[in-house]
């Protein structure tokens, strides 16, 4: 018999043109071939990647779900930038 439980992480993934990177002044993460990654080997941690040929950045956020109320699952869920910034509350 299986048991279900609840996640106890969630992930925000984030995908950012290379445009407003540059216009940010962070173009160092966008021509970086290598992943970067921020974080321990708990449960927060920032992973960042250039893709499609350095015309995106793919950023995944992960942190405990006990930051927020989120209930629903899967890759098209939306959020706002608030809500990413309340998931990582020691940052700042």
């Amino acid at each position: 018999m299986f048991r279900v439980s609840e996640s106890t992480s969630c992930c925000y993934r984030c995908i950012i043109g290379a445009d407003k990177l540059r216009a940010l002044g962070l173009e160092d993460y966008i021509d970086n071939e290598a992943i970067e990654y921020w974080g321990g080997f708990g449960i927060d941690k920032i992973a960042m990647s250039p893709c499609s040929n350095g015309e995106l950045v793919s950023c995944y956020s992960f942190y405990p779900a006990e930051y927020n109320e989120l209930r629903e699952d899967g890759w098209n869920s939306r959020a706002t930038p608030q809500q990413l910034v309340d998931a990582f509350p020691r940052v700042g």
